[in-house]
């Protein structure tokens, strides 16, 4: 991820409607599946500056695994309690944990089947792994190129990526009702640099106004009651919910 898109991220993730959006996602889908206590060990792998770590420090002990040396130093300050520990994948770190998080953070890893492995070795024998990516590679844009991802996936892509390790307990995806809107922007992405080549490539992570922000945050909170009844056909993007099979 280019560097001027991590300080976009940190000043947007604590009231931007994706971020508030996912963790009420994330939020549900663990208390229903996932059995908790003050001393269950979480690590949010790919922590970036700490978007998820208030809502997972709900379920456990939470450590937070980064690379980035001033997204290290951000969560240093601003969260208590958090562990911090320099990692990127497949590096091998001494613990094991209960839950293990990739949120948003697959598609940016160059061997995803690798990152997999590796979150089995890392799991204690009944541990869990909870995954979002964004969906579907004709979705495609300069936001993926700016991010760094290296794909999207097809949820039996993800499936796949599971299979024989990992036993899905919930995997659906979302944001189908902004579906339509996705589709709108990956138009105008085209287009626009089709007539403007030299035009400046952007995440587009900057909140909105407060308004739109609101709109947006309540429409993916609307869907997340049909998400939980596995009612969701189709979105942009996949949670996935599994559970380590011991071998």
């Amino acid at each position: 991820m280019k560097k001027e898109e991590y300080y976009v991220m940190m000043e947007s993730q604590d009231s931007h409607w994706w971020w508030k959006s996912r963790n009420n996602i994330l939020k549900k889908l663990l208390t229903k599946y996932f059995k908790y206590n003050e001393d269950t060990l979480i690590a949010d792998a790919g922590s970036g500056y700490g978007a998820n770590l208030n809502l997972l420090k709900k379920f456990g002990k939470v450590s937070a695994l980064e690379k980035n040396q001033d997204a290290a130093e951000y969560i240093k300050k601003m969260y208590e309690n958090v562990e911090i520990i320099q990692w990127a994948s497949p590096e091998k770190i001494d613990k094991k944990f209960d839950l293990i998080v990739f949120a948003d953070v697959l598609e940016h890893i160059k061997d995803d089947k690798e990152a997999i492995n590796w979150c089995y070795n890392h799991l204690k024998s009944d541990g869990f792994v909870l995954i979002t990516v964004p969906a579907h590679l004709y979705l495609w844009t300069q936001m993926d190129r700016v991010l760094h991802h290296f794909r999207r996936y097809k949820k039996k892509e993800i499936q796949y990526l599971l299979y024989n390790n990992f036993e899905i307990k919930f995997i659906s995806y979302y944001n189908f009702f902004l579906f339509p809107l996705k589709i709108l922007f990956v138009l105008y992405d085209k287009i626009i640099f089709i007539i403007n080549k030299n035009k400046k490539e952007s995440a587009h992570n900057n909140k909105p106004n407060l308004f739109i922000n609101f709109i947006l945050e309540y429409v993916v909170r609307l869907e997340s009651i049909f998400l939980l009844k596995k009612l969701i056909p189709y979105g942009v993007s996949i949670v996935c919910l599994a559970k380590k099979i011991s071998k």
